[in-house]
């Protein structure tokens, strides 16, 4: 896995839906990877995501506010597997350099159209 001084990629994030541990890379982790990699000329050895999830219980019409914050700290007491999730997956160069050539189909389409689709124009300046 990993120890204290390598480097690794970490996304923290809050969800209000349940996510799959296993779901650590991502447009958003790939990218911080490719740019270690970029920056750096070695790999990050890969990104760690922890999600905190949002309870989705819901005050009851006659329940006071401090009975209600206690029901939801019982409930995240009981069941920190389903509130706090963390996920590992290595990254492996041939990861990052599939992304670059994802990046760079990206960046030709970008500057091949004309209309503002997707995305602005590289050469349009911004406001």
């Amino acid at each position: 896995m990993y120890s204290e001084n390598q480097p690794v990629i970490i996304e923290l994030k809050t969800s209000a839906v349940e996510t799959d541990k296993k779901e650590t890379l991502n447009f958003q982790t790939m990218f911080y990877a490719w740019i270690y990699y970029k920056r750096y000329h070695e790999l990050p050895l890969g990104v760690i995501k922890r999600t905190l999830k949002k309870p989705r219980i819901k005050q009851k019409k006659d329940e006071t506010v401090n009975a209600f914050c206690e029901r939801v700290v019982i409930d995240v007491g009981e069941k920190e597997d389903k509130y706090f999730l963390s996920g590992y997956r290595a990254i492996t160069i041939e990861m990052v350099e599939k992304f670059e050539k994802y990046l760079y189909a990206i960046l030709i389409e970008m500057h091949s159209t004309n209309e503002f689709k997707f995305y602005k124009n590289p050469m349009e300046l911004w406001p």
